[in-house]
């Protein structure tokens, strides 16, 4: 009996192991279908029609007058990276620049889905495909390829992050690292969000590490003649890593000091993320926004257009044309309300967290068409089986006793990440689109936990 359960789970093993084999035509195919999904949805009619963040705006200063500017004035209301790329495209291909945006997102698209199979190319062709599904076909991420905004920019740049610092921990050339990093800052240069990335991926690697050298000297406990022989093994370690990250941090700095240094120099500021930070507070932390939450059977999208009105009143009354100001008062204000009512900022937490995990987007309209229904609750779905294939993912890595380095900095950087959404927006302005940054790892994650279930099935048949 003993021997024919070896056999059992040798099988077994063999089974999963021939299931990792990711061939170059497989990943040829999935390409293949990016480009063409995501082609069809960009070229479906009125795409980049709608500039809701101002972007568009800000390139075409860039492009014709050379100036970061909004109104008319040298602005850090917005992060420069991707007005920088549309204006590249505006001066490259001129009244035609929709069509180069067009195609930029869709490189981006298929660049995203090249680096989710790279993390995940030693698992089955199935377990890479649901992976890539999850990435082609967010519903998130799919309307916001249509617009003139940084959703699709920060994921591919998230994608290729992750995938730098895998190569760096797989490989023996430590300049992955240094590219690690600059794609970091670049991430930060699209969204300000990504700022305590670094910082909180530092603090959990150095957290894993001592607990990893703790329980590694417990189960080892060296005798006397070995004592010697460790510190110096040890001391190259702690070397070897202290080397990666500050050729990390370095390439962070080549990226964000030179956003800081312009603001400095005009602003009078040296800001390394933007001036629009006291506004989305203030908006998440008012009296009206409280006021909504507290009435039951509310309209289900609060209406800002009182605060806003507010808000422009405040900024004339003081006469403040100076956004630095604009954004001090803006938190100020903000701070006042909790002050006043922190059951409320509590409740508020709480919302704003629901808010980004929500699967079902919100009914704009009390009256909306069986259609509109319909394809809601079809989004809701999806991301119901995408977040049960996640937690059995997370199930799947916490029981995993194989983790190899590379793995393990993919994990800390994911749960850097996630802590960093999550943190950020329990306190600033939030909705689905602020989790767009977490496709990738959402995907990867969602893989994961079908290879969890396809093993655990395997070796249940088996024994």
């Amino acid at each position: 009996m003993v021997e024919n359960s070896r056999d059992g789970l040798m099988e077994t093993r063999g089974q999963i192991g021939r299931l990792r084999t990711m061939g170059h035509g497989n990943v040829l195919v999935l390409l293949l279908l990016t480009a063409v999904f995501r082609a069809v949805v960009l070229l479906w009619p009125g795409a980049f029609t709608t500039d809701p963040d101002s972007y568009q705006r800000v390139a075409q200063n860039l492009a014709s007058r050379g100036i970061f500017a909004l109104n008319g004035e040298p602005t850090a209301y917005r992060p420069p990276l991707y007005p920088v790329v549309l204006s590249g495209i505006m001066c490259a291909v001129g009244p035609y620049w929709r069509i180069g945006l067009g195609i930029i997102h869709w490189l981006f698209g298929i660049g995203t889905v090249l680096c989710v199979i790279y993390l995940v190319r030693r698992r089955s062709c199935r377990v890479c495909a649901l992976a890539v599904l999850f990435v082609i076909a967010d519903p998130i991420l799919l309307h916001h390829s249509r617009l003139i905004m940084t959703e699709t920019q920060s994921v591919f740049l998230v994608a290729v992050t992750l995938a730098l610092f895998h190569a760096g921990t797989s490989r023996a050339e430590r300049i992955w690292w240094f590219f690690g990093g600059v794609f970091l800052g670049l991430c930060s240069l699209t969204r300000p969000t990504f700022l305590p990335w670094p910082i909180l991926a530092v603090l959990l690697w150095l957290l894993g590490s001592v607990q990893l050298s703790r329980d590694t000297s417990d189960m080892t406990r060296p005798s006397v003649s070995d004592v010697d022989s460790l510190p110096p093994k040890a001391h190259g370690r702690r070397l070897a890593g202290v080397g990666r990250i500050g050729l990390a941090a370095i390439g962070f700095a080549v990226a964000i000091v030179p956003w800081g240094v312009r603001n400095w120099l005009i602003l009078g500021r040296p800001i390394i993320g933007t001036t629009h930070g006291g506004y989305t507070f203030y908006l998440a932390n008012n009296p009206w926004y409280y006021k909504y939450l507290r009435q039951p059977g509310a309209e289900p999208v609060w209406d800002a257009a009182e605060f806003n009105a507010q808000w422009v009143k405040s900024l004339e009354e003081k006469q403040l044309h100076d956004e630095l100001a604009a954004d001090r008062l803006a938190y100020e204000l903000a701070f006042e309300t909790i002050r006043h009512q922190p059951t409320m900022f509590l409740r508020a937490c709480f919302d704003r967290f629901c808010q980004l995990w929500r699967l079902i987007p919100n009914r704009l309209d009390q009256d909306e068409p069986l259609v509109l229904w319909g394809l809601r609750h079809g989004v809701g779905l999806f991301y119901l089986v995408e977040y049960v294939l996640v937690g059995l993912g997370i199930l799947g890595w916490l029981k995993r006793r194989d983790f190899q380095t590379p793995d393990r900095v993919l994990a800390v950087l994911v749960c850097a990440l996630v802590l960093t959404v999550v943190g950020i927006h329990l306190f600033y302005w939030t909705n689905m689109r602020m989790r767009a940054p977490l496709i990738p790892m959402l995907a990867l994650l969602a893989g994961e936990g079908y290879h969890y279930l396809t093993s655990r099935r395997l070796e249940t048949e088996q024994t």
